[in-house]
C-alpha cells in the first residue's frame, strides 16, 4: 500500500497522571491524542505517580490503587475515592511547603484540585483528566480518544494493535514516544500506509527555585508552580515536531 492517506495523525499512549512536559510535547504533535487505556497496567509506571521536588530533589507522589491481576487493563485499575482525596492533600501539602508562594503556585494547586473533583474511580479517569485538564490550561486543543471505544482487533499485539488502531481511526501517521524506537519499525507501517513518526522530547531549563542542578522530566506540575501556565506553554510548544 502506498502512503498517501489524508487522515488524522495520532498518538496512542497510557494515560499518565500529571506527566512531564516531554508527554504534552507528544501531544502538541498530533491531531488526537487516543488513551491506551485498555492495555495491561504496568507496576511502577507512571500510571499513578510522579515526582515534585521535595527540598530540593525530585521525590515520587503516588496514588495506591486497589490490588489487582497483573492482566488487568489500566482501564480497569480501581483508587479509592479515600485514598485520591489523601494523595489530593499531600499534593496540595507538597506545593505549599516546597514550592514559593504566588500565583504560579496556585495555578498548579488549583489545576490538581479541579481534577480531583472529577470521577476518580480508576486511574484511566483520573490519569486522562489531569492530561486533558493540564492541556486546556496550555491552550492545547486536540481530538481526544480511548483505546477502548475503538472498535480493533484486540487478539492481536505489538505492533501489529498499533497499526490495527490507526487503521480504525483512518490514521495517516502514527506518532510514538521517542523510546519506542526498539519496538516498532517503519516498514510495518508504510506497508499498511501509516508513516511512523517519532517525538524526541526538548526539555528546556527553567528557574526551579535555589536548586544549583536543574532536575529534568519532573511532573507538568513543577514547571507550572514555577514559571505559570503561559510560560510551560511555551516550553512545550519549542518541542512541537
Amino acid at each position: 500500500m502506498t502512503l498517501g492517506n489524508t487522515g488524522p495523525r495520532i498518538a496512542l499512549m497510557q494515560p499518565y497522571l500529571f506527566p512531564y512536559i516531554g508527554y504534552f510535547q507528544l501531544i502538541a504533535s498530533v491531531d488526537q491524542f487516543v488513551f491506551f487505556d485498555d492495555c495491561k497496567f504496568r507496576k511502577n509506571s507512571w500510571i499513578n505517580r510522579n515526582r515534585l521536588l521535595v527540598h530540593g530533589r525530585p521525590v515520587y507522589f503516588t496514588l495506591p490503587l486497589v490490588a489487582s491481576s497483573s492482566s488487568t487493563a489500566i482501564q480497569n485499575m480501581a483508587c479509592e475515592p479515600a485514598q485520591a482525596a489523601r494523595t489530593q492533600e499531600q499534593l496540595v501539602k507538597t506545593m505549599l511547603i516546597n514550592y514559593p508562594a504566588g500565583e504560579h503556585r496556585d495555578v498548579a494547586i488549583d489545576l490538581i484540585r479541579s481534577v480531583f473533583s472529577g470521577p476518580v474511580s480508576s486511574i484511566s479517569q483520573l490519569a486522562e483528566s489531569s492530561v486533558k485538564m493540564t492541556a486546556r490550561l496550555l491552550g492545547i486543543n486536540r481530538d481526544w480518544g480511548r483505546s477502548s471505544l475503538i472498535d480493533y482487533d484486540r487478539s492481536l499485539s505489538g505492533p501489529d494493535r498499533v497499526i490495527d488502531i490507526c487503521q480504525s481511526v483512518g490514521a495517516s501517521e502514527y506518532w510514538n514516544a521517542v523510546g519506542g524506537k526498539a519496538l516498532y519499525e517503519s516498514d510495518c507501517f508504510t506497508a499498511s500506509g501509516i508513516s511512523l513518526r517519532f517525538s524526541e522530547p526538548v526539555l528546556r531549563t527553567y528557574r526551579q527555585g535555589s536548586t544549583d542542578h536543574f532536575v529534568a522530566g519532573l511532573s507538568i506540575l513543577d514547571a507550572l508552580a514555577r514559571v505559570g501556565a503561559e510560560c510551560t506553554s511555551g516550553l512545550v510548544q519549542v518541542g512541537r515536531q
